[in-house]
């Protein structure tokens, strides 16, 4: 989350709207609806738009917060596991959908998800903006003639959020990317029921190797065995084994291979 101020907020996040709603409580799913302004459609974007592993995004002509970010990709939550995907939500009749997802052919107006949401709430001075997808997960379009100069497409949106916000915002200042940091692996949250995010951070490219195994020491699922570029990264188990059979509860361990170095982290499985 990013907060400009007290009455001003971002939400951004791959399964945010999927969190709130399996929660089930009468306070989450008020949160979804008074303060985000979503209705919870799925927690797999992608079947829904045609299987497209990172839809092209436009902003709606009529937004009053993107002007400078013309066109983005939005990946889906994991891009080292194509099985699952982003949140599908709506926009609520309070809200107004800031953006939306194109087609495969490049066109929009083909789906009722939104790609970018604001509700404002008067009674509290609010304004909030909410993105089903991590801001990581922001590329440039590539079918479109940008200049190579220009900033990027995420850092062009964010420009827009603040300046929507009332914060300016220079490109001229625009720093460099900050120091990549040891590394490090973590999941959230824990215990989890069904699924749980394994984040990671790597210093430098390399070679990952992500695996689930039992108290016993079998292997339970392999997430991901691929070379991955430096910087911030995750993974979702699902509570599922290699055959895609629901495990039962209990304990499990995540395996982390990277760069001649070993994390091994305890998860539990509640269902």
């Amino acid at each position: 989350m990013v907060s400009a101020g007290e009455q001003e907020r971002v939400f951004t996040g791959d399964h945010l709207a999927y969190d709130l709603a399996a929660e089930g409580g009468a306070v989450t799913q008020a949160f979804l609806a008074t303060w985000l302004g979503l209705e919870f459609a799925g927690d797999e974007l992608r079947p829904l738009v045609n299987d497209q592993i990172a839809p092209l995004v436009f902003p709606e002509l009529d937004n009053p917060v993107f002007s400078g970010a013309e066109s983005w990709l939005a990946y889906n939550y994991c891009q080292f596991d194509w099985s699952t995907g982003m949140d599908a939500v709506t926009a609520l009749p309070t809200a107004h959908r800031l953006a939306q997802f194109a087609d495969p052919a490049g066109f929009p107006g083909g789906y009722p998800y939104s790609a970018a949401t604001l509700l404002e709430v008067p009674q509290y001075n609010a304004k909030i903006i909410n993105l089903p997808y991590d801001l990581m997960n922001i590329r440039d379009d590539t079918s479109s003639e940008k200049d190579p100069a220009s900033l990027a497409a995420r850092a062009l949106l964010l420009g827009d959020v603040l300046t929507y916000f009332g914060v300016p915002f220079t490109p001229d200042y625009v720093t460099d990317v900050p120091g990549l940091g040891p590394l490090a692996v973590s999941n959230y949250p824990n215990p989890f029921n069904p699924r749980t995010r394994i984040n990671f951070n790597l210093p430098r490219a390399g070679r990952v190797s992500l695996k689930v195994f039992n108290v016993r020491g079998g292997l339970v699922r392999t997430l991901l065995v691929e070379k991955i570029p430096a910087g911030p990264g995750e993974a979702i188990w699902d509570g599922n084994d290699g055959q895609g059979a629901a495990v039962s509860s209990g304990l499990y361990f995540y395996e982390f291979r990277a760069l001649g170095q070993v994390k091994v982290g305890k998860m539990t499985l509640v269902r």
